[in-house]
């Protein structure tokens, strides 16, 4: 048994017109200010029925998600081990996982220190140091703790 009757039909001013249709279902008031003030209309559809979700809008009609007011210290992001710990530049870590280094025949074990770090400009994943044995590496910190 089908849900839809035979008979149905969609209402004349969706049907016809579904720009018509949105106008009709504008929740603004008439003066043409926010429904909600601080919250923008979507700038996808045009829609004002948008809620704030964290730091992003969203839409609830189109689903359309954009930024919301940008943090200005977002800009300058810390550099953090496995364990959350802030890496500074000169700080030595600890390999927690045996690694397989590209370009040479040698691992680097678990528990290796790297001392005299070098933080990577623009990406806060990657540290630049040398081990005892291989120079020049560029680890991701995810494999590493402050030691």
């Amino acid at each position: 048994m089908c849900w839809r009757t035979p008979n149905w039909s969609a209402p004349t001013s969706v049907a016809t017109d579904p720009a018509g249709a949105r106008a009709a279902y504008n929740p603004r008031p008439a003066d043409g200010t926010d429904a909600m003030p601080g919250i923008p209309a979507c700038p996808q559809c045009g829609l004002p029925n948008t809620y704030a979700d964290g730091d992003i809008h969203v839409c609830a009609d189109c689903g359309h998600e954009w930024p919301g007011a940008v943090a200005e210290t977002a800009a300058v992001a810390a550099t953090r081990d496995v364990n959350g710990n802030v890496l500074a530049a000169g700080d030595s870590v600890v390999v927690i996982k045996d690694l397989k280094v590209k370009g040479t025949s040698i691992p680097l074990k678990q528990g290796t220190v790297i001392r005299n770090i070098r933080l990577v400009e623009d990406d806060p994943e990657h540290i630049e140091g040398n081990s005892d044995r291989i120079k020049g590496l560029v680890l991701k910190t995810c494999f590493l703790r402050k030691g």
